[in-house]
């Protein structure tokens, strides 16, 4: 029997996007759900927007609340809902069309479960994907909730009583209420589920709460604090997190919490070393510099709504900003070397995601790309740069990535062909093959497989049938043809050919 779900709205000031977001309800494959619009104070249309939309579709209902915030708006609606089932839905996000089916149908196949989370994708106002998350696959997440928020509000459908429960959104918290929540519920025994697809829409705002990196340092120490201690508001908590978790990682949690939420601060073009004053001095493990680089890399995005793909302009805006904070979280940590470490990760990211024409420059990293079949450069690079990204392509198809060092400015010429030489050389063989030998080898099918001749020469057998077109067989064949070229086929004989070890691995048998 399909679940019902009271969906709860809450909506100030969202007459231009309110629509919109209940239309992604109404567009739901699972039709057994009410709306609770949440007017909370608005000063625009948004009212108006609300009855309208509830006169036209019945399973809709308008309350109006005073402008108590956000957490007020949601307790209000929970209490108002009908249904065993909740869905917290904010009036400028929406959900895709197999939403709640698919979070109902696992709730339906295994009632002990008390609330279902699916992924989620954060898009610019102008549609473009920022951030994509699954969140974890277990059904005890009191330990990840004591450490972060593990997906966004409306990705779960979660069981109205439990919410009640542990006694709502707690209102003294302006940013963070709905982690607060998840935390507490998952103290007190709450079992989840995932469902691994993305189906809720996050609209990143430069204007929402979420984007004051302050406000949310702030109210995220808070959450992390109650996780680490008893927690008088849940009421029947489990015994093993009755007093919370064990103190002495909690340094690193708010250390963590502090790192996204300056991502968030420098990507507003502000100055993020003030952050530091939240935290007290206190010793915890080393930092690693490429978790630190992914977390400030996914928040310093999001307050411009700027894709990954233009990262790189982001990035060298703010690099002074960017290198004051690292010194400053270096000092912090006393930990030699990782502002330095996390810089460079995070360029090599920045990099990555780049779509822009090479060369350019982000930070100390300078981007070119080289063709193997051309003359290489010699390069002078200006200050500060120290690395070189390479992106190798050979006649316009992509071998790989490689990264140098920059020493006085120079790059010569013969230091960039020895170093694509040594990365590169085995699958530049393999392309070189594919267009003059490959296509001359006979492919045979035998009772264990496929094999592979080179006239009378046996070169492979027992090949599976996903290994095949010949031209993937590189690492199979490449060896024995090399030889057969270099040394001549009166020094490869068939019985040699056949019985040679093969390469397993291209990186460290490719000849040299």
């Amino acid at each position: 029997m399909p679940l019902s779900v009271s969906i709860v709205i809450p909506a100030h000031n969202a007459a231009a996007t309110l629509a919109g977001t209940v239309a992604s309800v109404q567009a739901q494959t699972h039709a057994d759900w009410e709306v609770v619009i949440v007017e909370n104070g608005s000063s625009d249309d948004t009212r108006r927007v609300a009855e309208n939309l509830a006169a036209q579709d019945s399973r809709i209902r308008v309350t109006h609340s005073e402008a108590r915030g956000v957490s007020h708006a949601r307790n209000v609606g929970l209490r108002l809902a009908r249904h065993d089932w909740v869905l917290f839905l904010d009036a400028d996000d929406w959900i895709l069309p197999a939403h709640l089916s698919s979070l109902t149908s696992i709730l339906a196949a295994r009632p002990l479960l008390d609330a279902v989370h699916c992924g989620w994708r954060r898009v610019s106002p102008s549609g473009d994907t920022l951030v994509e998350q699954i969140g974890p696959n277990d059904e005890d997440l009191f330990p990840v909730f004591a450490r972060t928020c593990a997906f966004a509000i409306h990705a779960c459908v979660v069981r109205r009583s439990a919410v009640l429960e542990v006694g709502g959104f707690d209102v003294s918290l302006r940013t963070c209420e709905d982690w607060d929540v998840w935390q507490r519920i998952a103290r007190a025994g709450a079992r989840f589920a995932l469902h691994p697809e993305i189906l809720a829409i996050y609209l990143a705002r430069p204007s929402s709460a979420s984007m004051d990196g302050h406000q949310m340092l702030r109210d995220s120490l808070k959450v992390v604090g109650h996780a680490f201690e008893h927690d008088p508001r849940v009421p029947r908590p489990l015994p093993a997190y009755a007093n919370g978790l064990p103190a002495d990682t909690l340094p690193g949690v708010r250390l963590d919490n502090l790192l996204w939420q300056a991502g968030l601060v420098l990507g507003s073009g502000q100055d993020a070393t003030s952050l530091f004053t939240a935290l007290p001095r206190e010793p915890f493990a080393n930092l690693d510099a490429d978790g630190a680089a992914c977390t400030l890399f996914d928040a310093m995005r999001l307050p411009t709504a700027c894709p990954s793909c233009v990262a790189w302009r982001l990035h060298a805006r703010i690099l002074p900003q960017l290198q004051r904070f690292l010194a400053a979280l270096e000092n912090h940590t006393g930990q030699k070397g990782l502002g330095r470490s996390i810089l460079a990760q995070l360029e090599r990211q920045v990099l990555k995601s780049a779509n822009t024409p090479r060369p350019f420059t982000a930070g100390h990293t300078h981007a070119i790309t080289i063709e193997v079949t051309r003359p290489f450069p010699e390069l002078t690079l200006p200050a500060p740069v120290d690395r070189l990204h390479c992106r190798v392509e050979l006649e316009g198809r992509p071998l790989g990535e490689l990264e140098l060092p920059v020493c006085d400015g120079l790059v010569p010429a013969e230091i960039l062909a020895d170093a694509v030489a040594a990365e590169f050389a085995w699958p530049i063989l393999g392309r070189f093959f594919a267009d003059t030998l490959y296509p001359a080898l006979s492919v045979r099918r035998e009772s264990s497989g496929w094999s592979v001749h080179r006239g009378s020469h046996l070169l492979a057998r027992d090949i599976p049938d996903e290994t095949l077109p010949v031209e993937t067989l590189h690492d199979r064949v490449g060896w024995s043809l090399f030889l057969q070229e270099a040394l001549g086929p009166c020094l490869n004989p068939p019985w040699r050919a056949s019985t040679r070890p093969t390469p397993s691995n291209a990186a460290t048998t490719r000849p040299t």
